[in-house]
């Protein structure tokens, strides 16, 4: 007899194999031999336990192999996560970058006179490292400052030639340029102001909106970015503009002027005020002055400055007797209080670059200052404090990175 086991001829009558001592069973024999018939796994022990190996190998191969594509996609999502989290947030030059979703972010400009003049300065959102950024001649004004689509610019006004005029300089305060020079007799003096102001940039950055009495009367107005073919909106008369209201904080109506013009987030359509039917009321025209409809009607409404979802409108109102801010829906709908503050005006609304909170000026706190609040109202945070007046912030479109501490450039006495 052939033994399955040593693979050695041993007697037929052998039971077990002399040299392992396991028991020879016919019936495995025989299915080994093809003598027999084919034994079920109970019977064959070593067959069973060589066909049950097998399976449980294979799927222990294929667990692990899982487990292991698992911890690997976790560890490459994992990374990924960490640096989009760690990624610095600076702006190339020339580069348009949006603030991240769900923060503020930007930085601030605004006017102050606390070293003499009106000039303008920049901080961080924080109300930290004012830094002033033009360094004008005495008896000069600036004012109305507002930030490029792009952050790299800032347009403001400025009368050191004579009549206000609109400027623009880079973020650091250098390369100051005049973009439309007015003659002094380009037009007569309405009541004491006339010139360009109020500027504000389109969308896209190639064009500015501003209030000018380029036609003889103030009217909502656009030029291109550098000056050229400047034209004013037909039927968009802004109306009286009071003496002495213009580039400088005025004590008797802190509100500083019932002016004020803003782009659609589409650049579509721009929004401003005008008192030419009595009370200053907010408008809305097309960018191409073809239609125009009237969005507050009742009382005395001006500062528009529209969110930059395109969904809401800051403005100011005196309809509770004091100006105060206030909110609507674009189409001029759900008009709401955010401020409320006895024996104080409130002015100047601008939205922060996520459209979550809102910069303003203030004089609740004795002096004219600079606030910001959460969109829908709340408790406002203070984030200028000195006996001078701040006035007419305006929040960038962009994020930054912090501000150095503020060092102070040798002066640089425009003309």
């Amino acid at each position: 007899m052939h033994c399955p086991y040593c693979n050695q001829e041993h007697p037929d009558d052998s039971q077990f194999c002399p040299n392992t001592g396991k028991e020879i069973l016919i019936p495995v024999l025989q299915e080994i031999q093809g003598t027999g018939p084919v034994q079920s796994p109970a019977i064959r022990p070593g067959y069973a336990k060589t066909r049950k190996g097998l399976p449980t190998i294979a799927w222990l191969i294929l667990i692990m192999g899982a487990f292991c594509t698992l911890v690997i996609a976790a560890a490459v999502l994992g990374l990924a996560i960490w640096n989009s989290l760690n990624q610095a947030k600076v702006i190339p030059a020339g580069t348009f970058q949006p603030a991240t979703s769900g923060e503020a972010g930007g930085r601030i400009v605004f006017v102050s006179n606390r070293d003499g003049n009106s000039e303008i300065y920049v901080m961080d959102t924080d109300g930290s490292h004012q830094t002033r950024v033009t360094y004008t001649s005495k008896g000069v004004h600036n004012d109305y400052p507002v930030w490029s689509p792009d952050g790299q610019k800032i347009a403001f006004v400025s009368d050191r030639g004579g009549n206000p005029e609109i400027y623009v300089m880079n973020a650091d305060g250098s390369d100051q340029t005049l973009l439309r020079d007015i003659p002094a007799d380009e037009f007569p003096y309405i009541y004491n102001a006339s010139g360009d102001i109020h500027p504000d940039w389109s969308p896209d950055g190639q064009k500015l909106a501003f209030v000018s009495a380029l036609d003889g009367d103030y009217k909502a107005c656009i030029m291109n970015a550098d000056g050229s073919d400047p034209a004013c909106l037909p039927n968009s008369q802004v109306g009286d503009i009071r003496p002495g209201m213009l580039l400088e904080y005025n004590q008797t109506y802190p509100e500083n002027d019932e002016t004020g013009i803003s782009w659609s987030a589409d650049g579509q359509m721009i929004v401003y005020s005008s008192s030419r039917s009595g009370n200053s009321k907010i408008y809305v025209i097309s960018a191409d002055g073809s239609t125009q409809s009237t969005l507050s009607t009742t009382w005395n409404d001006f500062a528009p400055d529209c969110s930059v979802d395109g969904l809401k409108i800051a403005f100011v109102s005196t309809r509770d007797g004091r100006a105060e801010i206030y909110v609507m829906n674009a189409d001029g709908s759900a008009q709401t209080a955010l401020t409320n503050k006895k024996q104080a005006t409130s002015g100047s609304p601008k939205w922060s670059a996520d459209g979550r909170r809102i910069v303003f000026q203030s004089d609740r706190d004795g002096n004219s200052e600079i606030y910001v609040m959460n969109a829908d109202g709340g408790h406002p945070t203070r984030l200028t404090d000195n006996q001078a007046q701040d006035w007419n912030p305006d929040w960038s479109p962009v994020t930054f990175p912090a501000l150095s501490p503020m060092v102070a450039p040798t002066p640089t006495v425009m003309p």
